[in-house]
């Protein structure tokens, strides 16, 4: 009798986990589940969060004389560790400065994206990017605010050691090759 049970119950059963299998919901919440769990991507930006000092270097011009100043920024895994968030705060050409940025990584696009937000302007300005050789490169198309022109801006931040990380900004004006327009370097502070 038992046999014969469980030999119905097999029969009964059988068809059902089969259709759990071809269930198109049950595929869409594995998808769903890869997608949104964090990944070596979202590993890779952990090492820019901290504490950090830092020290740009601006050249509004090639050939123009840099200027510099100096600020404190704290960044931040957010969100389960999806997202880098910061806030930089400081001095910016002889004038109070504080901006924002989110980056992180998409699984579905695979690309880096990212999005910054200061006192220098009222753009919200996107990136999308990648990591070659450790270094995370971003870039964006945007207008310039004098000429209205679009410009390509290219990011490109690294670690440099455990405490320490740099940032290059560079811009290519119409009709003019790409340029250094600032540089950012970073200490860690604190723990």
């Amino acid at each position: 009798m038992r046999i014969t049970l469980l030999l119905l119950s097999f029969c009964l059963l059988a068809p059902l986990a089969a259709a759990q299998d071809d269930d198109p919901s049950a595929a869409m919440m594995a998808a769903m589940q890869a997608n949104m769990t964090p990944d070596e991507n979202h590993e890779f930006l952990q090492a820019f969060a901290g504490d950090w000092t830092y020290t740009s270097t601006v050249w509004m011009t090639p050939d123009a004389p840099p200027m510099e100043s100096d600020g404190t920024a704290t960044i931040e895994m957010t969100l389960g560790g999806r997202f880098l968030m910061g806030t930089h705060t400081g001095t910016m050409m002889g004038m109070p400065f504080e901006g924002r940025a989110t980056t992180g990584y998409d699984k579905a696009s695979g690309k880096y994206l990212a999005t910054w937000i200061d006192t220098m302007g009222t753009a919200i300005t996107m990136y999308e990017g990648y990591v070659e050789d450790g270094k995370l490169i971003l870039e964006t198309d945007s207008p310039d605010p004098i000429t209205g022109a679009m410009d390509h801006h290219r990011m490109v931040q690294w670690m440099d050691g455990e405490d320490a990380q740099v940032m290059e900004y560079y811009v290519t004006t119409e009709g003019a090759e790409e340029a250094l327009m600032m540089r950012m370097n970073y200490t860690r502070t604190g723990e």
